[in-house]
């Protein structure tokens, strides 16, 4: 499904908004990437040979909404093995989130009043996007199969998306 995301373009660096654009579009695949988490923990739940305890799909999605970032890889990492690789992957995610998040700007602060600075700047938020955005492919490449053997397949996705668009659900 992710065919349909853009690539992230390479900033003008001569727009003074720039940097708040581009944060936006890093904290909004960091938060892709976070529901990826939560899509991905909701199917290895409903094959596991464990039934569930949640009385509802909405509660269990409510009570991983309410899960910071670390908790939801701590529990994907419990509900199936994740191999070295993946695993080094989602705890430089974590970081990369936390750093995007927390830090940021503080960090950042001075590079604001020089062109070649702030356009540094803008080439890191653009890989922290773009690192997020891999990220969630990597995700979706493991959820997408869970979810179509449930039978939520593309299709069925796509439809409930057009519902949302009319408003008619």
């Amino acid at each position: 499904m992710h065919q349909d995301i853009p690539s992230i373009d390479e900033p003008d660096y001569d727009d003074q908004k720039e940097p708040y654009a581009l944060f936006g579009l890093a904290a909004y695949y960091a938060q892709c990437f976070e529901q990826s988490l939560i899509l991905l923990i909701v199917a290895l739940k409903v094959i596991s040979p464990t039934p569930f305890t949640e009385a509802s799909f909405e509660e269990v999605f409510d009570k991983l909404d309410q899960k910071a970032m670390g908790g939801l890889i701590q529990q994907v990492s419990k509900l199936t093995k994740v191999d070295d690789s993946l695993a080094a992957r989602l705890s430089d995610l974590l970081t990369k989130r936390n750093y995007l998040m927390h830090h940021f700007f503080e960090r950042n602060a001075d590079k604001w009043f020089s062109d070649a600075r702030r356009r540094a700047m803008l080439d890191e938020l653009r890989a922290l996007a773009q690192a997020f955005q891999d990220g969630n492919h990597i995700l979706e490449e493991l959820y997408q199969p869970l979810w179509h053997k449930l039978g939520v397949t593309e299709e069925v996705v796509r439809r409930e998306l057009e519902k949302l668009k009319t408003g008619v659900l």
